[in-house]
Formats: C-alpha cells, sequence, structure tokens
C-alpha cells in the first residue's frame, strides 16, 4: 500500500508539474495528494496480524491491528476442520527466503496461517501444530499442504 503511495507522489508530481507548470497552487496540491497517499499507505503497512485463543467461550480470536483501525474476526472451535502445516517453496531470488519453509495452519470454512510459526524445520512446525490441536481440542493433520511461489 505505501508503494502505491510512492508511485502516486511521483506521478502526481510529474502530472503537476507537465499540468500547472504555470501555477503554484495546482503544483502544491498534487504534491499534498500523493504525500497524503504515502502516509495512508504507510499506516497500513504497519499491520500486524494477531491471534488470540479463547477456552472459556471456546473461540479463536483473529485480528489484524494496525495504527488506525482494528479488524476482529471469531471462530468458534466447532467450525475449525483440523490444524495442520503449510509447506512453502519459495524458488525466487537469491533473497535468505529463498527455500522451503512450514507454517501452521487452522483449517476450517477458511484457512488462516498463525502468525509467528514460521519454521524451516518440519518437526519444529509439526510439533506447535500438534500442540495447538490439543489445546484447541481438533485434529492434526501431519502431511503438510504445499505451496510453490
Amino acid at each position: 500500500m505505501s508503494i502505491f503511495g510512492v508511485a502516486m507522489l511521483f506521478f502526481t508530481t510529474l502530472v503537476a508539474l507537465e499540468s500547472f507548470s504555470q501555477n503554484p497552487l495546482g503544483i502544491s496540491l498534487f504534491l499534498l495528494l500523493g504525500m497524503l497517499l504515502f502516509t495512508i499507505g504507510l499506516y497500513f503497512l504497519a499491520c500486524i496480524p494477531i491471534i488470540e485463543i479463547d477456552a472459556k467461550n471456546k473461540n479463536v480470536i483473529t485480528m489484524t491491528s494496525c495504527i488506525l483501525f482494528k479488524t476482529k474476526k471469531l471462530i468458534p472451535f466447532v467450525r475449525i476442520k483440523e490444524i495442520g502445516i503449510k509447506e512453502k517453496y519459495f524458488a525466487g531470488d537469491r533473497s535468505e527466503e529463498t527455500g522451503t519453509s512450514y507454517y501452521v495452519e487452522i483449517r476450517g470454512s477458511s484457512t488462516i496461517e498463525v502468525p509467528g510459526t514460521k519454521s524451516y524445520s518440519l518437526s519444529n512446525s509439526a510439533y506447535v501444530a500438534k500442540e495447538l490441536a490439543g489445546y484447541i481440542g481438533t485434529n492434526f493433520n501431519p502431511k503438510a499442504r504445499k505451496v510453490y511461489t
């Protein structure tokens, strides 16, 4: 989102310089619009996914906590079919992220990737998924779902 804001800043600057080169007010308004979009993009970029388990009410609460707002979704334990592992293979560039990584997933009507469970070891992810499945009281599927990017 912030990349969109940066692109808009450059685009509006170019438009302002070409179209409104006679009017400094027009240039200023377009630059302010670009900076506003850039700032909004940074606010959306600073979102943190959070998952809470409410054992008392038997719900999994998924939240996205951003600077300006917070979204919240309740998923009852009964709707959760299984806890599993996602095996993600990234064949991209020469960065450190290249290779296979594993994530714990909560699978139900929708699939939720549990934040903070990225691992490069299948056994570590399987241990976390088993513990989570035992805590929630649902099935653990040891077969990893493969995703290639």
